[in-house]
């Protein structure tokens, strides 16, 4: 078992002005492609009853591990590595808000500056290291934080669904270069590199899931 790097598909300059090359260079190069080799360092070390998982599954499996510091080294790490490849899929400049999305939106947040408004004051309220995410939880559109690198996938249980439909990045790695410690200006500039079509796709995903 094996985890594969994604691919970006956009270079590093791609989503200037508002994520700097130096920033994209360094987050994908350094930081998530530590994760990577780290998980897959990892998964050497699970039972061999687990390896029948992909990544997603077992994110959403840890209490099947035994071994408490293997369990919070892959949530760690394995979350790390789910969470910016969520992340990174869903950066792209230029795309729209469909109808179909703006609909969904609206039919739970009212309008999309009141779901911007919430989503930012989330993002915000995030102490230290962590993500904000939209997340389809059950049926219904929520928008919730995570610490660390824990994903919303982890949250899963007999009676609580959670699917991530779109997260921005909240540890100062992910903005510090450019936006020092303004932190608010980050997340409202992450609505001009939102990759609006795969939040969408996402979202019928997780609801072909329920």
């Amino acid at each position: 078992m094996k985890h594969t790097s994604l691919k970006l598909s956009y270079g590093y300059r791609d989503l200037e002005p508002f994520l700097d090359e130096r920033t994209i260079f360094l987050h994908y190069e350094m930081h998530y492609r530590t994760y990577v080799n780290n998980t897959n360092q990892l998964l050497q070390e699970i039972d061999k009853n687990l390896k029948k998982y992909d990544l997603f599954n077992l994110i959403q499996n840890l209490n099947m591990i035994s071994n408490q510091d293997l369990k919070i080294l892959l949530r760690n790490n394995a979350g790390g590595v789910i969470n910016h490849e969520i992340f990174f899929k869903g950066l792209k400049i230029g795309t729209n808000l469909s109808q179909k999305m703006q609909y969904v939106i609206e039919s739970k947040f009212e309008n999309i500056k009141k779901f911007k408004e919430k989503f930012e004051k989330k993002a915000i309220s995030c102490f230290g290291s962590g993500w904000t995410w939209l997340v389809l939880k059950n049926e219904d559109l929520s928008v919730m934080n995570t610490p660390n690198q824990e994903n919303p996938f982890m949250y899963n249980d007999s009676s609580t669904s959670y699917y991530p439909i779109f997260g921005i990045d909240l540890w100062e790695h992910s903005y510090y270069l450019k936006y020092q410690n303004r932190k608010k200006e980050y997340i409202q500039s992450f609505w001009n590199v939102l990759n609006w079509e795969e939040a969408e796709n996402r979202l019928l995903i997780g609801k072909s899931k329920l």
